[in-house]
């Protein structure tokens, strides 16, 4: 199996996806990712990262928490509902466009 780290397909489509996406929501799409950060894991993707996008709803709300507390600047302009609600449309465009949408890795091919 070709690791995914050096899988040129999936490269370039990180790479379409995230000039699509803003700055602010590449910072969330960052702290989640950092949050699965398993130090005892040398693949590219950690496996409770991969869990996480599996079925995101059986723990989204308790990791919305953990991030939120540990990562706002305390910003009155910010708040954990905010960034709940902010990160569930972020995660349901990803899904719209990877499933339904124009983001598709057939294109690439």
């Amino acid at each position: 199996m070709e690791d995914l780290a050096s899988n040129r397909t999936l490269e370039e489509h990180v790479k379409r996806v995230s000039e699509q996406l803003s700055c602010d929501a590449l910072l969330k799409l960052s702290l989640i990712t950092y949050h699965y950060k398993d130090k005892g894991f040398s693949g590219p993707i950690s496996p409770g990262l991969l869990l996480f996008f599996a079925g995101p709803e059986e723990e989204f709300h308790v990791v919305c928490e953990n991030v939120y507390s540990r990562y706002s600047l305390g910003d009155s302009q910010s708040s954990l509902a905010g960034f709940v609600h902010e990160l569930e449309e972020l995660l349901g465009f990803i899904e719209f466009q990877l499933i339904r949408g124009g983001w598709r890795l057939a294109d690439q091919v």
